[in-house]
């Protein structure tokens, strides 16, 4: 066999090699653009576990991002219990991710890059 046969035929055995890692990168859904841009708008706990919760299919964790947290204050500026419990939510969210980026040296932090 010539020697360019044999390096067209390793580029192809590459190509279709990588063809499963490239597939599983077409289905992550880190990072997701809402009609809000490069941000999860956590408005009510429930919205935001929703949205947290999901796993990706290819990191099994997913990572959401730059997140946009609105505080709105009632009568004599008290928070709202549905904000507290919100609050709750994110907190556990920033605790798991932290867990699985100490777990995952590869992946880096990049939430405030975004």
């Amino acid at each position: 066999m010539s020697r360019s046969l044999e390096k067209r035929l390793a580029r192809v055995e590459q190509t279709l090699a990588d063809m499963p890692e490239q597939e599983k990168a077409a289905s992550c859904n880190c990072y997701p653009r809402p009609k809000f841009g490069p941000w999860i708008v956590a408005l009510t706990a429930e919205g935001f576990e929703a949205e947290a919760n999901l796993p990706c299919p290819v990191h099994g964790f997913r990572r959401l991002g730059k997140l946009l947290i609105p505080r709105i204050f009632g009568a004599k500026g008290a928070l709202a219990e549905s904000y507290a419990r919100r609050d709750e939510a994110v907190k556990a969210y920033s605790r798991r991710l932290s867990e699985f980026l100490r777990s995952h040296p590869e992946l880096k932090d990049d939430r405030d890059e975004l």
